[in-house]
């Protein structure tokens, strides 16, 4: 069983199609456990079930391309016949999304800043890569991807003030960033 939201908001999200990926010697299993033609699809209430989840570690994505939305996700870990519930969050992509704060992010959960760009907005504001990215403005990402935290920044107004909570060691600290502009390609 699951749920998908938009990130900050909480409405649901209806006909995203969600997937298993299973976890082999720690790294996510490029084969996912259903085919995408016949993956369960979240109703109206956002909600999604998977009927035989693996044993184990396991990641849950749930993809909506055609809507626009940036990929949801949520790890599991289950003993076998064990049923668990999936907490997911997507953003969707608002044109003219340019939003950019200059931090870059690993695949993995938790969100770790792997690299802030030396002359951008975060960098500035002092923010250092090798944190865990906890929070945008307040809203915990715990059920964002990657891809979804870059969206949302991309949406936010540029020279809008925003705060990121990163846990760095044992320390968890609320930054102010403001939103730059993405960099030309």
């Amino acid at each position: 069983m699951g749920r998908i939201t938009r990130f900050a908001t909480d409405t649901p999200v209806a006909d995203m199609a969600c997937l298993a990926y299973p976890r082999v010697g720690g790294v996510l299993d490029g084969v996912p456990v259903w085919d995408m033609a016949v993956a369960p699809i979240s109703n109206a209430q956002g909600q999604f079930t998977v009927d035989a989840m693996p044993a184990g570690e396991s990641a849950v994505y749930c993809y909506n391309p055609a809507a626009g939305m940036s990929r949801a996700r949520a790890f599991l870990n289950l003993q076998r016949g064990e049923r668990g519930t999936a907490e997911l969050a997507t953003v969707q992509r608002e044109p003219p999304a340019v939003g950019d704060i200059g931090i870059d992010l690993d695949q993995g959960y938790p969100l770790v800043i792997n690299g802030v760009r030396d002359d951008g907005p975060a960098a500035v504001a002092g923010v250092r890569a090798g944190g865990q990215l906890i929070a945008l403005s307040g809203h915990p990402v715990e059920g964002l991807s990657k891809g979804g935290v870059l969206a949302w920044i991309a949406n936010q107004p540029v020279k809008m003030e925003i705060t990121i909570t990163v846990k760095q060691g044992v320390d968890q600290v609320v930054i102010p960033v403001g939103v730059g502009h993405s960099p030309a390609p």
